[in-house]
């Protein structure tokens, strides 16, 4: 892990970047860090994400928020409570104190040391992506066209991938001028948290109806339904948050630490093209081995 205050690494390291486009069409497994790799040293941190760039991972997840002014920041909480070192609802606070606040080690919580890393502006994280990675953006609040000016003002259309769902649909990319390649539609299994049994995903796939996406998302409590997502997916790639058991019909990740067989390889071998990871330098040497 990071020491604390520890310096980000040299962008002279940063590995060869191609395009979205490029990357999902190639055979190779992607690798995503979740919360931009939040271990190293903290959930969200420009030096967490700047880590995980140079250890390898082809794209970063961004959560996104809007501050009381309407500044773009990254974080994935409603509260600032659990990261960093003021309490209270983000959207209530002016950019200015949340920028300023400090992230709290790992995963947070009341007893995590504070680090020397700050609240990064979704600014910050696209000027240190640009030309070095993708991005994944996990946007919790109605800011799209807020989103898109910017990801188009540093000219990183081809570096990001939208996350549509059924608040977040086809009309909405398609107003903002979104193609429907830079988008991945989400398919899951649960209705209000719980397994829907008899899921179809086929008929799942009507509310994206005209779009024709290179890559899906698959939340399924039974390895059927993700087989199912793949069928209706045709050549497009399948996606999986590889982040405990209601992501992914029952498996662990902690447990692909050990036995990176029974969780990633299992997921690999059912068709899966993308995996969002707590541990990205671990399933990176996975799959180095495999």
């Amino acid at each position: 892990m990071l020491a604390i205050g520890m310096a980000a690494p040299a962008a002279a390291k940063a590995p060869h970047h191609l395009s979205l486009a490029q990357r999902l069409a190639d055979p190779r497994p992607l690798v995503v860090a979740h919360r931009g790799c939040w271990r190293m040293p903290a959930e969200n941190s420009l030096a967490g994400m700047l880590y995980c760039i140079d250890h390898g991972a082809d794209m970063l997840e961004v959560d996104l928020r809007e501050t009381a002014d309407g500044e773009l920041v990254v974080m994935h909480d409603a509260t600032l409570d659990r990261t960093t070192n003021l309490k209270g609802l983000l959207r209530n606070t002016p950019a200015a104190d949340v920028l300023a606040a400090r992230l709290r080690e790992g995963m947070g919580g009341p007893d995590a040391p504070l680090t020397d890393q700050h609240v990064p502006s979704f600014e910050q994280v696209l000027k240190a992506a640009k030309g070095r990675t993708l991005l994944f953006l996990d946007i919790k609040e109605p800011v799209h066209a807020e989103a898109a000016a910017l990801v188009r003002r540093y000219g990183m259309e081809d570096s990001v991938l939208w996350s549509m769902n059924g608040t977040y649909g086809p009309a909405l990319y398609a107003a903002l001028g979104i193609p429907p390649a830079a988008t991945m539609p989400k398919f899951d299994e649960h209705d209000h948290g719980q397994c829907r049994g008899a899921a179809d995903a086929a008929a799942d796939k009507a509310r994206y109806a005209g779009v024709k996406a290179d890559i899906y998302e698959a939340v399924f409590c039974s390895d059927t339904y993700l087989a199912q997502v793949r069928s209706v997916g045709g050549k497009a790639g399948i996606w999986v948050n590889a982040l405990g058991p209601t992501f992914m019909a029952g498996r662990e990740e902690g447990d692909a630490l050990a036995l990176p067989d029974k969780v990633w390889g299992e997921l690999l071998d059912a068709g899966v093209t993308a995996i969002q990871t707590n541990f990205p330098e671990e399933l990176k040497a996975y799959l180095r081995r495999r």
